[in-house]
């Protein structure tokens, strides 16, 4: 149990309030990873996180080394992140407003931001449509990796995996694998999108207050950046070093060489971030992260309902 008090990694940063906030000067780099080496480190087997006043769950931690992974799940962690590797032709990169370094991209739903369109999918048009033959092989992919992902999610918290179905049903969510706006949603499909990480992905420290679901899944994943396959434990070293921060608590996950790490946590509550790592050439950890924005759920729900057709605008 640890209790939440307010704490700024980035103190001169936070005071300017600014959005979004200026990276950080490698002082101020410096000063933020020596006051996370004083908060308590998480390394390994299974942890909850539990508010020590509010008496809830803030996390579920699971740490996984390579080497302890069965041949389906290292089948399956695979089929993950090499879909997402290959994903990355059809999608643009997420604006750098999101992270101080690294990549980020989105697959599946999300919000439109042209006029007069409402709700979409993350794409490069033109990409797919001059490789339409690999772009819907990995379409037919992604049901199966919604599949692996969902099954994740509810081993690590069955009422979080079934809120967001919830909200998704009641709403009308579509899923990312989903083809088309109306399909039905299938046993595990629980977000509307994916967003995932790469190239020694951090950010600031930020609650992220745009989520409707309680409780958002993460998984993390050191990779070869050649081609998004698993580092091999016998021969690689792959990423190593890297912090998920919770500061309010004072405690972080210390991501390990050759470890898978799963994380179910309060994201639109608890303050959170990442510090940079060592990221050997040829290596890269894979962020990915499963949540339902409010957003997504708002328009969704007005397409639904009729409404999005009352207004002149949205």
């Amino acid at each position: 149990m640890q209790q939440c008090i307010k704490r700024h990694l980035y103190p001169e940063i936070n005071a300017k309030n600014k959005s979004p906030p200026r990276k950080p000067t490698a002082k101020e780099l410096a000063h933020a990873h020596a006051i996370v080496d004083d908060f308590i480190p998480f390394t390994h087997g299974k942890v909850i996180l539990i508010d020590r006043d509010a008496g809830q769950v803030v996390a579920v931690i699971e740490f996984i080394p390579i080497s302890e992974l069965t041949a389906t799940e290292k089948a399956e962690i695979n089929r993950i992140t090499t879909f997402l590797h290959k994903w990355k032709k059809f999608v643009y990169p997420i604006a750098a407003g999101r992270g101080w370094g690294g990549r980020m991209w989105g697959v599946g739903w999300r919000k439109c931001m042209k006029a007069l369109e409402l709700f979409g999918r993350y794409i490069k048009l033109r990409a797919a449509r001059s490789f339409g033959r690999e772009y819907f092989q990995l379409a037919i992919q992604s049901q199966l990796v919604s599949r692996i992902l969902g099954r994740m999610f509810k081993s690590m918290g069955n009422i979080p995996f079934e809120s967001n179905r919830e909200l998704m049903e009641k709403h009308g969510i579509p899923s990312f694998a989903s083809g088309e706006f109306n399909d039905r949603l299938s046993k595990f499909d629980c977000a509307p999108h994916i967003t995932f990480t790469t190239n020694g992905f951090y950010n600031q420290p930020h609650c992220d207050k745009g989520d409707a679901s309680d409780y958002a899944f993460a998984l993390f994943v050191p990779v070869k950046t050649s081609d998004g396959t698993l580092a091999d434990p016998s021969t690689e070293a792959g990423a190593s070093g890297g912090r998920f921060v919770f500061p309010d608590y004072k405690c972080y996950i210390a991501f390990q060489p050759q470890t898978v790490v799963k994380l179910l946590w309060t994201a639109n509550q608890c303050t959170h971030c990442t510090l940079p790592g060592f990221e050997p050439k040829g290596f890269t950890r894979m962020g990915m992260l499963l949540q339902i924005t409010k957003k997504a759920m708002n328009i969704c729900s007005a397409i639904k309902t009729g409404l999005i057709y009352l207004q002149k605008t949205y």
